[in-house]
């Protein structure tokens, strides 16, 4: 991903603030098993990554059960999700940033969602027409998880599971 990251810089597509050493994702090789070692960013880095972006504000990524749970998403992913709503050109709403394991729980997610790490987000669709442009957006900047579901699109770019993948899905809420 900080190949593509550099790329974009290169060509001037990416309005994102060069990496630092202190907020550099740490996941070791390919095949990782645990994102646990995915370092944190301070506050005020993810307070720049989020002023840089021109279609997304922090809040939108906070788990509902926390104030500032935006700092935990991955800023390359934010990134591709820009690029993505820049190529779609309709708005996406998020339904889903960030998640707390109590909150993840709640809403029925499963126990390695990439939610709790910050590598997705759920863009809300209400007709075939958004959905079909929010994951061709998705496919074009390279984001290589996507799951289409009756209300929303699951955006994923977790490289610790399988890459390249569409699925189709339903929704269903914890009882």
């Amino acid at each position: 991903m900080k190949l593509m990251f550099f790329v974009w810089m290169a060509v001037g597509l990416c309005l994102c603030p060069p990496p630092s050493a202190a907020v550099s994702v740490e996941v070791a090789a390919k095949g990782v098993k645990s994102l646990q070692t995915k370092q944190i960013p301070d506050w005020d880095y993810s307070k720049e990554v989020f002023r840089s972006l021109k279609y997304f504000r922090c809040e939108e990524f906070n788990s509902p059960d926390v104030g500032r749970g935006c700092e935990r998403m991955d800023w390359e992913f934010l990134y591709l999700l820009e690029q993505a709503r820049e190529r779609a050109q309709i708005p996406f709403v998020v339904s889903g940033g960030f998640r707390t394991k109590a909150h993840n729980a709640a809403v029925g997610g499963v126990t390695n969602s990439c939610h709790l790490y910050g590598y997705c987000a759920d863009i809300r669709v209400s007709n075939a027409s958004e959905r079909y442009k929010i994951v061709e957006a998705a496919i074009y900047v390279g984001i290589p998880r996507i799951g289409v579901y009756s209300q929303h699109i699951h955006l994923c770019a977790d490289p610790a599971k399988a890459q390249h993948i569409l699925w189709m899905g339903e929704y269903k809420q914890k009882s």
